[in-house]
């Protein structure tokens, strides 16, 4: 997928896909994210509108603004706990302005250092 990143550069992009999921235990959704060399640009990984519990078929998606210089364009889905998330029919476009953005431009917070590594 990296030379994808430079065929989307500057322009907003939206990543859909048909999810359906069984007894999330926390969360899942898909995700996207725009690297330009080692930097995260943009990304977006639902946490803020998260897939929960259990769901027939249903359309999800993730909208980013897709800087100028992006070298690099990834893309998936995640399942944090237990369950089962399926997706398919993934598509990957071009959307004008009036689709509005769900991520965020630059890196996402992460923490300094591991959590949760020993027990309490």
């Amino acid at each position: 997928l990296a030379r994808l990143g430079t065929d989307y550069a500057g322009k907003r992009v939206r990543l859909s896909a048909q999810v359906h999921g069984d007894q999330l235990a926390a969360w899942g959704g898909l995700w996207m994210r725009a690297d330009i060399g080692q930097h995260t640009a943009a990304f977006d990984n639902m946490d803020n509108r998260p897939l929960r519990g259990s769901f027939g078929w249903q359309r999800a998606e993730v909208v980013l603004d897709i800087p100028a210089g992006t070298t690099a364009l990834s893309f998936g889905f995640l399942l944090n706990g237990g369950g089962q998330l399926q997706a398919t029919q993934f598509r990957l476009e071009v959307v004008d302005q009036s689709v509005a953005v769900t991520g965020e431009n630059g890196a996402p917070v992460l923490p300094r250092e591991p959590q949760g590594l020993t027990p309490p």
